[in-house]
């Protein structure tokens, strides 16, 4: 591995700079557990016994992990992406054929259907999803259930740690060791917005042909498209609550659709022009130029579908058995409808500019 930083220089460049994405990878792949979560952010702990263990070792992995970094996103790039909405092996309108999950998930629950088609068919021991609290707060959490797996379904629009799912190290290795599941056994998904697959692609062209903890563990990636996320904070505690006086625990469902952040309450609709939510937006997505998370095996979301649907691209061979194997036994639906391949690349476009 090229040594391009260390966190000394990722603190510099990313987290003191304001465009740290918190997706937690840093401290996910520290080999030592050296770098802790503290009110949102990365930072070095103290060590926590003898020798290496909680003590940064400069091994610069951290930084080179980071998605903001740019570290080797050029060799990323050159493997899996290719134009603006990246490499494709197919594009197709779809949906989950189970009701209930239509009517628990969003936009057809597309994710939610396959990842239970994963679990159900022992494809994978669990998956690394985003859930919420009543209040829309959102927090990373590993499911090793069907059940789990339909109760975190639904689109959370503010951030999420995710990689921190799979903190400590040690301690998910004991959770499956305690079901006779070995390291080398365990098979997860992983679901996350454009900047949280990369660092999983990262670890791959760092050490060609090998496997960075946590990424051995991971069999498969399902990106979400993704323009832009907001911080908690400001968005549901400060405008949602505060300005305009909704409960958070009263909303089913947020949604963005034609230009509008939406706000589902008891046969209620409220819309806010997300123009009006530029100061809300995370900052590290300021510089993030991947609208339909062309690093992953397969992407899902709603723009290029029908309401209520979603367009699916597949990406990558692990991809497409997935979804053919979702597709014979049942759990998704292929809709006759063609996705509009215009409108993913026109919104890909606005959001590429961000890098340039």
């Amino acid at each position: 591995m090229e040594k391009y930083g260390t966190f000394a220089q990722l603190k510099k460049e990313v987290i003191d700079s304001g465009i740290c994405c918190k997706d937690g990878a840093c401290a996910a792949f520290c080999p030592t557990g050296a770098i802790k979560f503290e009110n949102g952010l990365p930072r070095l702990g103290k060590p926590s016994g003898e020798g290496v263990e909680g003590r940064c070792i400069q091994c610069g992995l951290c930084y080179n992990i980071c998605p903001r970094t740019g570290a080797y996103e050029k060799e990323v790039r050159e493997k899996y992406s290719d134009g603006i909405i990246g490499k494709y092996i197919g594009i197709h309108v779809c949906e989950a054929a189970d009701e209930e999950i239509k009517r628990r998930a969003q936009d057809g629950g597309v994710v939610t259907a396959l990842l239970k088609y994963a679990m159900d068919k022992n494809l994978i021991h669990g998956a690394v999803v985003a859930k919420r609290d009543e209040k829309w707060k959102s927090y990373p959490a590993l499911v090793t259930s069907s059940d789990e797996i339909l109760e975190a379904s639904g689109t959370k629009y503010t951030v999420t740690s995710n990689y921190l799912a799979l903190t400590p190290f040690k301690e998910i290795i004991r959770k499956f060791e305690e079901r006779e599941i070995p390291e080398s056994w365990i098979k997860l998904a992983f679901v996350g917005t454009p900047c949280q697959i990369l660092p999983l692609r990262k670890a791959e062209v760092i050490v060609e042909g090998g496997k960075i903890r946590p990424s051995n563990l991971i069999e498969f990636t399902i990106g979400l498209f993704c323009m832009e996320n907001f911080n908690y904070e400001k968005l549901i505690e400060e405008k949602v609550y505060k300005e305009l006086g909704i409960s958070p625990e009263s909303v089913k469902k947020f949604d963005i659709k034609k230009g509008n952040f939406r706000i589902f309450l008891n046969g209620e609709v409220k819309e806010i022009p997300l123009g009006e939510l530029g100061e809300y937006v995370a900052g590290g997505c300021r510089v993030c130029g991947d609208f339909a998370s062309n690093f992953a095996d397969i992407s899902v979301g709603s723009v290029g579908a029908p309401d209520g649907k979603s367009t699916v691209i597949i990406r990558t061979e692990k991809g497409l058995q997935l979804y053919l194997g979702a597709l014979r036994e049942g759990y998704i639906r292929e809709l006759p409808e063609a996705p509009k391949i215009k409108a993913i690349k026109k919104l890909a476009k606005v959001k590429s500019k961000k890098q340039d």
